[in-house]
């Protein structure tokens, strides 16, 4: 049943019991009519710090134009609920198969 519900997942993994994982819902970043807000002024500067280390997607240290984009995209979603900085998703769920 699993290999139809998952054609190319590791059939040596399911051999050793392990089962697929089945997400309910996706919460997608940056969509532009996002459903759910989240106040992040508080763990803001740790986000930044935690981004700076992906230095393979966003360029060097202290790469301005990442650091700009993600302070007025905080910011604006912020200001929505009235929150210094606030990140922004489109929730849905996800239908299950039988």
């Amino acid at each position: 049943m699993a290999d139809r519900l998952a054609p190319n997942n590791y059939r040596d993994l399911l051999a050793q019991g392990l089962k697929l994982h089945r997400a309910k819902e996706l919460w997608l970043w940056g969509a532009p009519n996002h459903n759910v807000r989240f106040d992040i002024t508080d763990t803001y500067e740790l986000k930044m710090k935690a981004c700076r280390t992906h230095v393979s997607q966003i360029g060097p240290p202290g790469n301005p134009d990442f650091d700009a984009m993600l302070v007025k995209t905080a910011s604006t979603v912020g200001q929505q609920d009235g929150y210094k900085y606030a990140e922004a998703f489109y929730r849905m769920d996800v239908l299950q198969r039988l």
